[in-house]
């Protein structure tokens, strides 16, 4: 009796089992973000704490597909909004990477007009200074782990989410 449905089954299991996997790491990730700051007193710039952000919404996204698995209308939009997600922190943090690799003074994080990501954190840090208080500069590397900063880390991380996301939406055929 292990015809084609079973081992559809068994397959959208593990994938539902690895899509709750994904939403520990995402959330865990931003949790650890939050706490290293604290811990090792690091000053936090916009693309910082715009990337913890990004981290819960990829989180929350995983979990409300997990949540959701054997609904189609709810599982896939979620796993694009992680994706999507993923894609723009990508993007952040490539922003960041390059500001550390290649510093210069005519060239920062902060431009004369606030980007929507400044305004963002700006605003979220008015309502709760503990957590979202831009104080840092984007271009500093405060923390090297194995030759690479805390961006070039997020890069990885957030690249592998990336193809995570697009593995469970497009990996595998008749998925939807």
């Amino acid at each position: 009796m292990n015809g084609p449905t079973n081992q559809r089954r068994s397959i959208l299991q593990n994938d539902s089992n690895a899509v709750l996997l994904l939403a520990i790491i995402a959330s865990g990730l931003g949790l650890l973000a939050v706490l290293l700051a604290v811990v090792l007193r690091l000053e936090a710039c916009h693309l910082c704490i715009f990337q913890r952000l990004v981290y819960f919404f990829i989180g929350a996204s995983f979990l409300v597909a997990f949540l959701g698995w054997k609904h189609v209308a709810l599982r896939f939009p979620a796993l694009l909004i992680a994706g999507a997600c993923s894609l723009w922190g990508l993007c952040v943090a490539a922003q960041q990477s390059w500001l550390q690799w290649f510093p210069t003074f005519e060239f920062t994080c902060r431009a004369i007009e606030p980007s929507f990501t400044e305004c963002l954190i700006d605003w979220l840090g008015e309502l709760s200074p503990t957590f979202f208080m831009a104080t840092g500069f984007c271009g500093s590397k405060d923390l090297v782990i194995l030759g690479l900063s805390l961006a070039n880390w997020s890069f990885l991380i957030l690249a592998g989410f990336l193809v995570a996301s697009v593995w469970l939406v497009f990996g595998k055929k008749n998925r939807f």
